[in-house]
């Protein structure tokens, strides 16, 4: 069996990276934990946990997932800094139950969810303030161009907002809905109001080929 162990690992991890390709996430949660009983606690399946607690919405799960990542502080293949960092912000939990060792990362993710805090209550410039002080090189940079870009959008600072959301990774789940604000941005003038509708934007969602968060997002917006 020790010798068949690293074929048999292949075999599965195989199978697990088609049926998310193909979305069959149940199928894909049943092959993952045959992989880790095969992988054992040494190689922990950790990039598949996290892309299988994304897709389907595990926010939290993912999110313990990201800090277990952080903590190891080395690479995981399939797992970039972006999905460690969309996984944090979005479980939206208080930063001191997350059990993060690094102080940066701490402070930085407070920042972003009270700035998205403030962004629901449209409180732009208190939103703002929160973006201060995350670096350039911080985890969470495509947050803040992500949540500047929001507030430039609503504030009518509308080439801000579109150089703001171009900058965002494309890798990060943020870009995604950037996708669809770039779609209204494109609007000719004289068209402002339509293109601040939630309807509007559920649509641009759909067009942005990411129809799953429309109406959640559209709702989020208008609230």
């Amino acid at each position: 069996m020790e010798a068949h162990r690293p074929s048999l690992l292949q075999a599965q991890e195989r199978l697990f990276d088609q049926l998310m390709q193909n979305s069959r996430y149940s199928e894909a949660k049943q092959v993952l934990a045959e992989i880790k009983k095969i992988s054992g606690q040494e190689t922990f399946p950790y990039g598949s946990q996290m892309r299988l607690s994304m897709a389907v919405g595990e926010f939290g799960e993912a999110a313990s997932t990201a800090v277990e990542i952080l903590s190891q502080n080395s690479p995981v293949e399939g797992v970039s800094r972006f999905h460690l960092a969309d996984a944090l912000v979005l479980a939206f939990q208080p930063v001191e139950s997350l059990g993060i060792q690094a102080p940066d990362i701490r402070s930085d993710l407070a920042n972003i969810l009270n700035a998205l805090e403030h962004i629901s209550q449209s409180d732009w410039n208190a939103a703002l303030g929160f973006m201060k002080s995350i670096g350039l090189k911080s985890l969470f940079i495509h947050w803040k161009w992500f949540i500047k870009s929001l507030c430039a959008f609503h504030t009518h600072q509308d080439e801000k907002a579109r150089q703001g959301f171009s900058r965002i990774d494309p890798q990060s789940v943020p870009a995604k809905a950037a996708k669809a604000y770039l779609l209204l941005l494109e609007e000719p003038n004289g068209n402002e109001d339509l293109s601040k509708s939630p309807h509007v934007f559920q649509h641009a969602c759909e067009l942005a080929l990411n129809s799953i968060p429309g109406e959640v997002l559209a709702r989020a917006d208008y609230l």
